[in-house]
């Protein structure tokens, strides 16, 4: 059995002191973990090598027992870490809120665990409505790519 917990803290050991962190771990019962890494400023390829061979030099398991999977979060996966909001300042958010309301909106600043939106007018395209909310409201949020 792979303990999560483990595989957390050698995440947390590796990218202590970066700007890197931790995202989403997943394992599942055939010995797949899945680990998800963002960074305040820019996430490499060569930094999710990095952490992957920290992991695997730390398990104490054979490679038959598990695959690992390290990545960048993604723009399709939401966003599950507070740290992930000021990268995002100025990009175009939905948001599920907690009483199952779906706002989209770009987000015009973070700060304290509040989101300042900007939210476009249904019916005058060309007026915004600037709103607070605060994190603890958010189910879900997912950037929004526009063309």
């Amino acid at each position: 059995m792979i303990d999560k917990a483990y595989i957390q803290k050698l995440v947390e050991e590796i990218t202590e002191g970066t700007s890197i962190f931790l995202t989403k771990l997943d394992i599942d019962n055939l010995g797949k973990i899945s680990v998800y890494l963002d960074s305040d400023t820019n996430l490499t390829i060569d930094d999710c090598v990095k952490v992957s061979r920290y992991i695997e030099k730390n398990l104490s398991l054979s490679k038959d027992d598990y695959q690992l999977d390290v990545s960048s979060h993604g723009i399709g996966n939401p966003l599950t870490n507070a740290r992930q909001y000021p990268k995002h300042i100025g990009h175009f958010l939905q948001i599920k809120t907690i009483d199952n309301q779906t706002i989209k909106c770009k987000l015009i600043n973070y700060e304290s665990e509040k989101l300042t939106i900007e939210i476009q007018n249904k019916n005058n395209k060309k007026e915004k409505e600037e709103k607070i909310i605060d994190l603890s409201q958010i189910k879900e949020c997912k950037e929004i790519l526009k063309f």
